[in-house]
């Protein structure tokens, strides 16, 4: 029978997954469609199933995307609090790119495209700091640098955040 504190401590083992950064999406499907049926609360009548199931689509949730499953991560091994500071040239080049939006937003400049090309490459570029860690499972490897990983997600949820003002205003 499952429990609560095996779910909530960690998802790979709930699923009977190799903790990954990479992970076979379709060997996960697999493992959440089987948990799904062992903890549906139709099927098994237990205190914890609807606790149990929602926690086993979280988990789901966690694992299938990406950046969810690389933050998953670094809150699990990442023991020291680090402050969400980026560095002050990554703020001014957002602040760069924000205020070109703003202009094509009020018409004094129509050239999306230069702007979602900066995006692009700050994506790609962040894309291979990132691609660097991922090559090692990290229960192998105490040297990860998380902080460093938990910076490298954040700057990727800000030019999420651009890029998604650019599809608004095209």
């Amino acid at each position: 029978m499952a429990s609560l504190e095996v779910v909530m401590q960690d998802y790979f083992a709930w699923f009977g997954l190799e903790e990954s950064f990479e992970i076979d999406s379709s060997a996960l499907k697999r493992a959440y469609l089987l948990k799904s049926r062992e903890v549906h609360p139709d099927i098994n009548h237990g205190d914890d199933q609807l606790d149990l199931a929602s926690l086993n689509n979280e988990a789901y949730k966690t694992l299938k995307n990406t950046e969810l499953r690389l933050r998953y991560l670094v809150d699990r091994y990442d023991k020291g609090v680090e402050g969400e500071n980026l560095s002050p040239d990554f703020l001014m080049e957002m602040m760069e790119l924000n205020e070109a939006i703003m202009e094509v937003k009020m018409g004094e400049i129509s050239d999306l495209d230069s702007i979602r090309a900066r995006l692009d490459s700050q994506k790609m570029d962040l894309q291979q700091l990132i691609d660097k860690y991922v090559t090692v499972p990290p229960a192998d490897s105490p040297d990860h640098n998380w902080a460093d990983i938990r910076q490298y997600l954040l700057r990727w949820r800000y030019l999420d955040r651009l890029e998604e003002q650019i599809d608004l205003t095209e």
